[in-house]
């Protein structure tokens, strides 16, 4: 059996990334609001509101469907583990940022799996073609 893959993404496959990427930036806004909320000032506490910061970075690439979104979001589950283990080691629990890591670790590899990658890298050639051509043309 031949597997059929296409490196274009669909319009379904687009509405996932919009819709998802959009719950993980809220996600990711609640929990840099509450860690900043909630925070001593101290520069590791600062360092993990970083770790935040590159959530909400990655969940935006992931709208914009950026070729770099699913490297992003791996990158952010393991700082987002860590931060984790932090929190638990620190007797500080927090829902919002287990949900948070395993949204964000199950997209990534969701992405992975189904080659995002590719697809986004497909997507911005065309994107780049189209604007040479109406480049000469107007």
């Amino acid at each position: 059996m031949q597997y059929f893959s296409t490196n274009k993404l669909t319009r379904k496959e687009e509405e996932f990334c919009t819709i998802t990427g959009v719950i993980g930036l809220a996600l990711s806004l609640v929990c840099l609001l509450q860690h900043l909320y909630a925070m001593y000032s101290n520069w590791l506490t600062w360092l993990m509101a970083a770790v935040y910061v590159l959530a909400v970075i990655a969940f935006s690439l992931l709208i914009k469907k950026h070729w770099l979104s699913p490297h992003a979001l791996m990158v952010v589950s393991v700082l987002l583990l860590l931060d984790a283990v932090f929190l638990f080691l620190t007797l500080a629990f927090s829902p919002v940022v287990i949900i948070t890591l395993l949204y964000s670790m199950v997209m990534a590899i969701y992405l992975f799996i189904e080659r995002f990658p590719q697809k986004f890298k497909t997507r911005k050639k065309e994107v780049e073609q189209e604007e040479n051509y109406w480049k000469d043309k107007l």
